[in-house]
């Protein structure tokens, strides 16, 4: 019962959380996508930097809530389908959840250590590698303890 009620709510709430996303990715869009015809990365300010990370933040949150949404859906009305969307979940968490999480952070932090004029791109740049290593590390120790 508990958890009919969570799943029902949690369904209620992906309907506004898509539609208001999508509608913030509307509204950044065109200013996002102009980043890149633009000047060099190197010479994006502060807000530039934190426009791109909202906009593949909220591109990335609208994805995975109507991939998810779909699973919970079928899992709620005990579609025979739904074992499909849960198997296949790893494929949309991938670009939609990891990548574009890991894209709109860098994002934001560039924002912040360009608006606070430090010059620490070099840093967040090593900092970032060594966490796409620290990830690849404990994927290869999971490979061998199994």
């Amino acid at each position: 019962m508990i958890q009919d009620i969570a799943e029902l709510l949690s369904l209620a709430l992906t309907i506004p959380t898509i539609i208001l996303g999508a509608w913030v990715v509307r509204l950044w869009a065109r200013e996002s996508v102009a980043l890149f015809r633009g000047r060099s990365r190197r010479a994006w300010n502060a807000t530039e930097w934190f426009i791109l990370g909202v906009a593949i933040g909220f591109f990335g949150s609208v994805a995975d809530n109507a991939y998810w949404g779909i699973a919970w859906t079928a899992s709620y009305l005990e579609h025979p389908g739904r074992a499909f969307w849960f198997e296949r979940g790893v494929y949309s968490n991938i670009p939609f959840r990891q990548i574009a999480g890991l894209a709109a952070a860098y994002c934001h932090i560039r924002s912040a250590v360009t608006y606070r004029g430090r010059g620490e791109k070099a840093e967040v740049n090593r900092a970032t590698l060594a966490t796409l290593c620290a990830g690849a590390i404990f994927a290869a120790a999971l490979v061998f303890i199994r």
